[in-house]
């Protein structure tokens, strides 16, 4: 049952890091268009 703890714990911490990843992006993609929208581009 060691296994499958392992397994759960990797599956978690990629979720999270996906996660991370893509709530970085989506920032990134916000503040991108919050520049353009004031002209500064």
């Amino acid at each position: 049952m060691g296994d499958t703890s392992v397994e759960d714990w990797r599956m978690r911490v990629r979720l999270s890091v996906v996660g991370c990843f893509l709530a970085g992006g989506a920032l990134l993609q916000c503040m991108a268009s919050l520049h353009l929208l004031r002209g500064g581009f």
